[in-house]
């Protein structure tokens, strides 16, 4: 639904296109209920977040690519494509670029130039071409108003790359907080060496030490036993360790089950 009336728009040179663009312009709080319900999504534990991140990268994307060459093109529309002459907007310098007719893309599908669907894409890939700022159309803004638009998709470029840097590739490549607290602490182990003047077999012992223990702790489970309520805790620990108890009950039979609780609790593999 969202491009249907920019085909049409593309398609009738000859209606009344400045009013109905700017109509368009009612469209944008949309925008507010998608990021809405990404935030929503953002929040429920069982969407993978890498994922979500992905998705929402991409709409962004293509929604930017949609309204820059959208408003683009409206600026060529506004100039008019009277002639070719290449002061005029940017459509035409493409045209000339390109080796083009003139009437492939100044004039609408019905009066001999290209489809809608093609001038669509024409939109697109300008959209894409600004936000990448690659120059391969080989068109410069001519005309004060895609001078002043650059400029501020020039800034949405760098919007949307602080973005990418900042919170997408932190969804994408996310590092493991322990190991990076590891790597942190072994580095305060090197410091603590280097301040002393050990020696290279004692700062070799330490480091390994250290690895040992780091290695340990990641295959003790009592960090996820320690997020658990009690009656949890006490039933896990009957299905692992109950047999044990039951086995012996000329010691345990006549025990408090308080204290066999207890006991089970502390037991480990």
């Amino acid at each position: 639904m969202l491009v249907v009336p920019t085909f049409w728009a593309l398609n009738s040179f000859y209606a009344p296109t400045v009013v109905f663009w700017c109509s368009q312009l009612l469209r944008l709080p949309r925008i507010g209920g998608i990021l809405s319900f990404f935030s929503t999504k953002e929040l429920d534990n069982s969407v993978n977040i890498s994922t979500l991140a992905s998705v929402k990268f991409v709409l962004m994307i293509f929604l930017a690519m949609h309204w820059v060459g959208s408003l683009f093109y409206f600026l060529a529309i506004v100039a008019s494509f009277e002639d070719t002459d290449l002061w005029q907007s940017w459509v035409p310098q493409y045209v000339d670029v390109n080796g083009m007719e003139a009437t492939d893309w100044t004039l609408s599908a019905s009066e001999g130039g290209r489809l809608s669907s093609t001038s669509y894409l024409l939109c697109i890939y300008k959209g894409l071409n600004m936000l990448t700022n690659l120059g391969y159309e080989g068109v410069s803004p001519r005309r004060y108003e895609e001078l002043v638009f650059s400029v501020v998709v020039i800034f949405v470029q760098m919007v949307i790359e602080a973005y990418i840097l900042g919170t997408l590739f932190h969804y994408l490549v996310k590092p493991d907080p322990l190991e990076e607290a590891f790597t942190i602490f072994m580095q305060k182990v090197d410091q603590y060496c280097k301040t002393r003047h050990l020696p290279a077999q004692l700062h070799k012992r330490l480091r390994d030490y250290f690895a040992f223990q780091h290695q340990k702790r990641r295959q003790d489970d009592s960090s996820v036993a320690a997020f658990l309520p009690h009656t949890l805790r006490v039933s896990i620990s009957s299905y692992l360790y109950g047999h044990l108890l039951r086995r012996n009950r000329f010691l345990f039979g006549d025990c408090n089950p308080q204290f066999n609780t207890m006991l089970l609790m502390e037991l480990r593999e």
